[in-house]
């Protein structure tokens, strides 16, 4: 009976002188015979065939990172989008409001400037109002000195008056 774990039987493939020599090189390199590097390949990938063009297991965690970095990308576009939003009505916003304190500083001082005149035409009212009546005192005070003797001839006379009858 033949051994089966007995290796005689050959198998072959036809490659480029410069194929050879590189598969040759990588089996040097390994310390082992050119057909024996070929038979320990044939053997890693004997059940790959049919997996031929199928991503593997590296491609496809690669495939499902790239997929989850994708997906954090547009999400980080769209906080991204909603925080410029945010940001434009914010600043709308700190705009109107600083208009705003402009308007009410203009008016603020308008109503100054107008306080101020106010209070210039008030002293000169007073300083007015207190000439006048420095002047109706000094008048009163100098009628009042030509009065009183009046009354008193004209209580004389009518004295008199009534004494000749």
């Amino acid at each position: 009976m033949e051994n089966l774990n007995n290796r005689n039987i050959t198998l072959s493939t036809k490659v480029t002188a410069e194929q050879k020599a590189m598969f040759t090189k990588i089996a040097t390199k390994h310390n082992i015979s050119l057909s024996e590097w070929m038979a320990s390949l044939l053997e890693i990938h004997k059940d790959s065939y049919d997996k031929i063009g199928d991503p593997t297991v590296r491609e496809i965690a690669l495939e499902d990172k790239n997929r989850r970095q994708e997906q954090k990308i547009k999400k980080l576009e769209a906080q991204l989008e909603s925080g410029d939003y945010r940001v434009q009505v914010e600043m709308e916003r700190a705009d109107n409001a600083i208009s705003k304190r402009d308007f009410e500083i203009l008016k603020f001082k308008k109503l100054e400037v107008e306080n101020t005149n106010l209070k210039v035409k008030l002293k000169d009212a007073i300083s007015k109002n207190d000439i006048a009546k420095k002047k109706s005192i000094f008048l009163y005070n100098e009628n009042k000195s030509l009065i009183l003797p009046s009354i008193g001839l004209a209580s004389l006379l009518f004295g008199l008056l009534i004494g000749k009858k």
